[in-house]
């Protein structure tokens, strides 16, 4: 029996894509070039959504500093949104008032073991 799979809609990422290109001012067939694909390739991507490859995909994000995570964690909020603390109190079995309100500090908890958590304040 096959399990039903929900099929990602990739039209969001070709439109990010396409922006951010143009925003560096780079042509498709620049963009193309640079990683030795077609430029139809490029185009079916961007205006048709299709799906790329893994290896396109990460050139793409990497080339052009797109970030992937409004495509792989539409709900998650935005860092411009996000509330102040410790991103892992919503989760962590230790988290304590201190977590939601501040970030914790980076320390150093044995020679070369550094962890950023509030229970080590």
């Amino acid at each position: 029996m096959k399990r039903e799979v929900a099929r990602f809609d990739f039209k969001a990422f070709g439109q990010a894509i396409k922006a951010a290109r143009k925003a560096k001012g780079i042509s498709r067939n620049q963009l193309a070039d640079k990683m030795n694909i077609a430029p139809r390739y490029i185009a079916s991507i961007e205006n048709s959504g299709q799906h790329p490859s893994l290896q396109i995909f990460y050139e793409l994000v990497t080339l052009l500093d797109v970030s992937v995570d409004q495509f792989f964690f539409p709900n998650k909020e935005t860092d411009i949104h996000a509330p102040s603390g410790c991103v892992f109190r919503t989760r962590c079995p230790y988290a304590t008032a201190a977590c939601a309100e501040a970030l914790p500090e980076w320390k150093e908890i044995a020679p070369g073991h550094k962890v950023a958590c509030h229970l080590y304040d």
